[in-house]
């Protein structure tokens, strides 16, 4: 006869073989020879959730979301620095294509990943956080970044924190480049971005050479006095239109317009002002020309679905009263004595997905029609400026960024250039990046939602409380939390709890896979019995 304990006993207690059992229980027996199959926890690096993915950084977010829960702010702010040198920034600017990939909006809403990364980084300058400097001795390597815009400056923080001595070349007499002259500052304030580039960047010992302007003459030049270059022009020309008309007065492109405002130079203002495009530099401008107070519309060839604007930015651009005209294609600027009048645009309709995973738009033959303009800005892309080309071709000092679309996509790419350059330094050699190993995808349908607790979105989080409470909110997806389910559950007493994380004794565990099936954040995979 079991004799009945009046002390509560829980998985916190308990060790194998410490569970007090009828005879005859799996507790007597070594079922571990009946497996066919044996679930294992998931490590750390074993296991991605979805919103690392589909990060163009590749921030392990889980785990600072973690270092958020456990009010460790200034830990959390230096583990994001590892993949990103300016989370103020980067928490304004970006889509962040993490949060809506977030498990999390399959059960109610996504976690506010964007904001409480700004929260680190807004938290980060308020209280003085700074970096360890390496110390840059006399012997040290020079390199020297082409342009300062986040792929620059990603580089050329990554380089000084390892004790390289770093040159940034600008052309323009700001630092920042597109960050700085084509973001408003509504989006991004000029002392946000200023003080945040300055602090965890320029503050690691490096050097500045504004209104610099290099080309592939200077460039040839610079090579002679440095053991590598980084080039990070970006994508600072507008695309074309490629219609009659485009040539014109009141014709501007969305950089331009947006360059001039920013660098406060002279600028003729419409009062009817046209956009073509739909991206964050169309919404922008749209934006900045409705607070200098012209009427504005927007004109896009596909759906408000298909804009790859940030959503929240294209809703505000609406709610302040821009207007968005969708299934409209610009087929010739309308002028008059050489200036702007208006727009002839043709109707459209959506086909099937191109090569960009979007509806095609396709003309409607015979839909033409007129809208009066007298400002037309072009917004449908950037593109890379020819300055450069037989001194990146014969000089293997010279890297080159990418052109990519996105802040945080330039980020990884100086953060990868970074490397390369390292690797080169120490070798000699050029070696093209090593082929990045895919751990396998946590989502939704890998968790156990009936564990699950519905939870309100905090998505403007400003202070430590809210921050830790929005970070609570996060599944942890693929990651133990020590939930004790698996203990729970296990019919064999097969799990125990070692040096604070559960560890499964094979000689009991028959395999059923009970604690795959219970564990609510998916971390828990079976695998065949190895023979």
């Amino acid at each position: 006869m079991a004799v009945k304990s009046e002390i509560e006993v829980t998985w916190k207690d308990l060790e194998v073989g410490s569970i007090v059992t009828e005879p005859g229980s799996a507790a007597q027996y070594q079922t571990g020879g009946w497996r066919s199959q044996r679930p294992a926890y998931f490590k750390e690096e074993e296991s991605v959730p979805s919103c690392k993915v589909y990060c163009p950084i590749n921030q392990d977010i889980r785990k600072w979301l973690r270092l958020i829960r456990e009010e460790k702010f200034q830990e959390a702010w230096l583990e994001v620095l590892g993949k990103d040198p300016m989370p103020a920034i980067i928490g304004r600017v970006c889509p962040h294509f993490c949060e809506q990939n977030c498990n999390r909006k399959d059960f109610d809403e996504p976690v506010a990943i964007r904001s409480l990364e700004k929260f680190l980084g807004d938290e980060a300058m308020k209280k003085g956080w700074t970096l360890p400097a390496r110390k840059i001795g006399p012997g040290a390597k020079k390199i020297a970044v082409i342009g300062s815009g986040p792929a620059g400056l990603a580089c050329a923080f990554y380089l000084a924190r390892e004790g390289y001595k770093i040159t940034i070349y600008e052309e323009l007499p700001v630092i920042g480049g597109m960050l700085t002259v084509s973001i408003p500052d509504y989006r991004l304030p000029k002392t946000i971005s200023g003080q945040e580039i300055e602090k965890n960047i320029l503050s690691l010992g490096i050097t500045v050479e504004k209104n610099t302007k290099v080309d592939d003459t200077v460039l040839s030049d610079i090579s002679k006095k440095f053991d590598a270059i980084f080039v990070a022009v970006g994508a600072q020309r507008s695309t074309k239109l490629n219609i009659e008309g485009e040539n014109s007065r009141g014709v501007i492109s969305g950089l331009e317009f947006l360059k001039k405002i920013n660098l406060v130079e002279p600028l003729q203002m419409g009062n009817e002002v046209a956009i073509i495009g739909g991206g964050n530099t169309a919404i922008d401008a749209a934006h900045s020309a409705l607070k200098l107070g012209a009427k504005v519309t927007i004109y896009y060839r596909r759906s408000v679905k298909e804009m790859p604007a940030i959503e929240s930015e294209v809703a505000a651009a609406k709610k302040d009263g821009v207007k968005i005209q969708t299934l409209a294609n610009p087929v010739r600027i309308l002028v008059r004595n050489g200036r702007v009048i208006g727009l002839e645009l043709v109707k459209m309709k959506l086909g099937e997905k191109d090569e960009s995973g979007r509806a095609r738009p396709i003309p409607v033959q015979g839909s033409n029609f007129n809208v009066q303009a007298d400002m037309v800005i072009a917004a449908i892309g950037e593109e890379e400026r020819p300055d450069f080309g037989k001194a990146l071709e014969q000089n293997q000092k010279i890297f080159k960024g990418e052109v990519v679309g996105t802040v945080a996509a330039a980020l990884n790419c100086g953060g990868e250039a970074a490397k390369q350059i390292m690797s080169y330094l120490k070798t000699g050699r050029r070696t093209p990046p090593k082929e990045k190993v895919h751990p396998r995808l946590v989502e939704f349908k890998d968790l156990n939602a009936y564990y699950l607790e519905h939870q309100p979105r905090q998505s403007r989080v400003t202070r430590p409380q809210s921050a830790v409470n929005e970070a609570f909110r996060c599944f942890s997806c693929g990651f133990c939390n020590m939930c004790g389910n698996c203990w729970m559950f296990c019919p064999d007493a097969a799990i125990a709890k070692t040096d604070g994380q559960f560890e499964i004794n094979y000689f009991y565990c028959k395999g059923c896979a009970i604690c795959q099936k219970e564990c609510p954040r998916g971390a828990i995979y079976v695998m065949p019995e190895e023979e």
